[in-house]
């Protein structure tokens, strides 16, 4: 789940279980990209670029210590997120229906990890009835390195 866009440094900060297959792939390679929709505004967004993986280190921790006990819920699973199961679960035994404890939520830490996404590049559609707009935006060490209009 995003959590935060530091302008600053072009970066997206996004939560999620490191014990997903996403995780591992980014590990290996890390190129990513996240797409975003706004119906109302009829918005598109596509967010590229490199992506660090951080799960046990401090910045990871200093991220766990602002997750409250009803997002650190998603982390409390006992196996891995999008494993087959025989029927419906939320492989959360016993906490369904409450929040789990502070002590039990401890144990989510273990599957918590921070995605840095440092951008690349914005490719940005506007769907509008008078005309659909395009531009892309790539970004080097120092910002914004070029804009340009595209065809949509």
């Amino acid at each position: 789940m995003m959590r935060a866009f530091h302008a600053e440094s072009h970066a997206l900060t996004i939560h999620t279980d490191a014990r997903t297959p996403k995780v591992a792939e980014m590990r290996r390679t890390p190129g990513a990209q996240c797409v975003f929709w706004d119906k109302s505004r009829e918005l598109q967004l596509r967010l590229s670029g490199k992506v660090l993986v951080h799960a046990g280190d401090d910045l990871a921790r200093r991220a766990w210590e602002g997750v409250d006990l009803v997002s650190r819920f998603s982390y409390l699973t006992d196996r891995p997120p999008g494993q087959e199961i025989e029927k419906p679960s939320s492989d959360r035994e016993g906490m369904d229906g409450r929040l789990p404890s502070p002590k039990e939520a401890v144990v989510g830490w273990d599957n918590f990890a921070v995605l840095v996404l440092s951008l690349k590049a914005i490719d940005w559609v506007l769907l509008d009835n008078a005309g659909h707009r395009r531009a892309h935006f790539t970004f080097d060490d120092q910002g914004l390195a070029t804009e340009t209009w595209l065809i949509p």
